[in-house]
């Protein structure tokens, strides 16, 4: 399964990085598609330590507030490698957007707007820095990704910029007939 923690191996076998720069790395890598938050990232990275799955360069020399340098070990690498043999082709995703439109008849108008635009705005950085991100040197891997998140990106917003006007739309009509 990536979760994670794998996630976190995964960085960490393009090279030695502190958690600012593995929660960096990612966000450059898949833009919002796989985010993470400090308060999940160094409880994971904790338990990778305590695991012997990676290291740290610092040893116990660094307090609390001072950063710290993580390296994959062979361990790290091994359970890595083994995540993702065991990866699956699905996604999982949580969106506030589709939530909200699927009760888009309980919304006013000017809400619907808003929440479209929003969206709309959202995906068009998304493609922006699908477009824009160069890994050094990029990876097939890495290319795919790039590849495949201006894909959805586009077909999000060329799907939004006809279907998500017209169910604005056709909920208004909707309320005028009652």
């Amino acid at each position: 399964m990536i979760d994670i923690r794998c996630l976190c191996l995964g960085v960490l076998s393009l090279g030695d990085a502190t958690g600012y720069e593995i929660r960096k790395r990612l966000k450059d890598s898949f833009g919002p598609y796989q985010g993470m938050s400090y308060g999940a990232l160094y409880p994971a990275l904790a338990k990778l330590l305590a695991a012997g799955e990676v290291e740290s360069l610092d040893g116990d020399r660094v307090s609390a507030l001072d950063k710290r340098t993580y390296r994959l070990t062979e361990k790290g690498r091994e359970s890595l490698h083994s995540s993702l043999i065991r990866a699956k082709g699905q996604e999982q995703t949580r969106s506030e957007f589709l939530a909200a439109m699927f009760f888009a008849d309980m919304l006013d108008r000017d809400t619907l707007d808003r929440l479209v635009d929003e969206r709309l705005a959202e995906l068009r950085g998304v493609l922006a820095h699908f477009q824009t991100y160069r890994g050094s040197p990029p990876t097939e891997g890495q290319r795919f990704v790039g590849r495949f998140g201006q894909v959805m990106a586009r077909a999000a917003i060329d799907f939004l910029q006809g279907e998500g006007r017209a169910i604005v739309n056709a909920i208004e009509r909707d309320r005028k007939a009652r």
